[in-house]
């Protein structure tokens, strides 16, 4: 689903305050600390972001990622979190343990525009391991006096390998599955095969004008079997407790940047 007032492709900074100048290693009990807890975001936006290709390019040990400069342009607010034991509403071959959620929202009166969406990722949490088996996004748009809601979902054959721990500077891992996605609005279905490959190539410290926190960089790239290209490039940072603090995503050269500050 791509939304008509939105741009297709994110960064997203997730701020908050570790000690500086260590290299980390985040463990599954790093991870399990976080889980069954809420938080508040807001979420600042820019479109377009000059000067961050080199930031995003950076990688190796002891880097300095700074987006203090980046300005801001408007905000979305909500909640994100990770809880045990919600069923997944998709259909699926394996059993849910934890439900990851995003909840954010935007209302800008003067333009009478609204928008509500929720993500909701369906996990496999093992021993040392985090997989995503199903997704389900919903939203509405509210524009004037007309509204229009969206839904999609999409269950994953074998389990998508997201994390796996110990993760520290050098850490490797891949998995790939069979997806099938379902367009709720539309009546549509699609099945792609799918192929993730995760590398931690660098560690450091990123600093927002809310805060400095120590992260691990891992990147991510995402295959589908319907394009001869990657589909998708994603540089993701990562804090002691297993928290992603950015999410940066490419789709067809276009970016902008989110910083997500944590109440």
């Amino acid at each position: 689903m791509s939304f008509k007032y939105l741009p297709s492709s994110i960064l997203m900074l997730f701020l908050f305050t570790t000690a500086a100048n260590a290299q980390l290693t985040i463990t599954a009990s790093d991870f399990a600390n976080e889980l069954n807890k809420t938080k508040t975001i807001t979420q600042y936006i820019c479109e377009p972001c000059e000067g961050i290709s080199s930031l995003i390019e950076l990688k190796g040990e002891n880097r300095i990622w700074d987006f203090s400069s980046v300005p801001f342009e408007f905000a979305m607010s909500g909640e994100h979190g990770v809880n045990r034991g919600v069923k997944s509403p998709i259909d699926t071959d394996h059993v849910v343990t934890h439900t990851k959620f995003w909840s954010l929202s935007i209302n800008e009166e003067s333009e009478g525009f609204e928008l509500n969406m929720t993500d909701y990722f369906y996990l496999v949490v093992d021993a040392n391991e985090v997989y995503v088996v199903a997704e389900k996004e919903v939203a509405e748009e509210v524009f004037g006096d007309e509204s229009e809601a969206y839904s999609s979902s999409t269950r994953y054959e074998s389990k998508l390998l997201a994390y796996q721990f110990p993760i520290s500077f050098g850490s490797n891992w891949e998995s790939e599955s069979m997806s099938f996605y379902i367009d709720d609005e539309m009546s549509t279905e699609s099945e792609t095969m799918i192929y993730w490959s995760s590398t931690v190539d660098g560690w450091g410290t990123l600093q927002t004008n809310y805060g400095t926190t120590v992260v691990l960089r891992i990147h991510q790239t995402e295959y589908r079997t319907s394009r001869l290209v990657p589909s998708r490039e994603i540089y993701s940072f990562v804090d002691k407790n297993g928290t992603e603090h950015a999410r940066i995503e490419f789709h067809v050269g276009v970016h902008i940047v989110t910083v997500n500050e944590f109440d």
